[in-house]
């Protein structure tokens, strides 16, 4: 699975997070400069992009049949490298 990594961040001065504390990374390393001893820390991950098993399957049945000219697939290995890159990314 690829690292997921922080979109949000807070600047933590030990007495709770509230609105106003919330930021970009490079604004909130910025105010943690401005303002010593906050603690800059990662608030939500973007979400990683899952598929389906049955979802997963499907690609796989498509790369297959882009690869295969023997039972009527295109022999599209442009289409088919998409494809695998696409299952690679959302491991």
């Amino acid at each position: 699975m690829k690292d997921n990594k922080p979109v949000v961040w807070a600047v933590d001065y030990g007495n709770g997070i509230d609105a106003d504390d919330v930021f970009d990374r490079e604004d909130a390393e910025r105010v943690a400069v401005e303002y010593p001893g906050g603690v800059i820390v990662p608030l939500y991950l973007q979400p990683h992009p899952t598929l389906t098993d049955a979802e997963r399957e499907a690609i796989k049945s498509a790369i297959e049949w882009c690869e295969d000219i023997t039972y009527g697939g295109p022999n599209d290995e442009e289409a088919a490298a998409t494809l695998r890159t696409l299952l690679e990314r959302t491991k």
